[in-house]
């Protein structure tokens, strides 16, 4: 009898914005809440499966829904490795209005120090976040 594969797939039910800046974390959250008036809070590191890297990690919820901000960079190494050229990624739930999320990512690129805003669709990519 051969082996059998379980084979799962996983749907990411969520927007994953990558953004490229110079800003630090704590710098750009402040940017972010300031020009969105919203209020990201620093939460704990996030931690990803199977790796002993911490990454900043900041939340913003409204009416039971939540927006996270992820630092790409620490002092381990880069929470998603094929996307060095990312420094933030938005986390943001598809129950958000797709409205709100194309005005915060037109906003986001209107920093002065921000390089790049795009809608990341690489369902490898999304993986790490779930």
């Amino acid at each position: 009898m051969g082996k059998l594969k379980l084979q799962i797939e996983i749907e990411a039910d969520f927007h994953l914005i990558g953004i490229g800046c110079h800003y630090k974390d704590y710098r750009f959250v402040w940017q972010v809440n300031n020009s969105l008036g919203i209020n990201f809070v620093k939460k704990e590191d996030f931690c990803p499966h199977n790796r002993e890297a911490l990454f900043s990690n900041f939340e913003f919820e409204v009416d039971f829904e939540k927006a996270h901000i992820f630092s790409n960079k620490s002092q381990q190494g880069y929470l998603v490795k094929k996307k060095r050229q990312v420094d933030f990624w938005l986390l943001v739930k598809h129950s958000f209005d797709d409205e709100i999320l194309s005005s915060w990512m037109k906003k986001i690129n209107e920093f002065p120090d921000v390089l790049a805003v795009y809608d990341e669709k690489d369902e490898k990519t999304k993986e790490i976040f779930i």
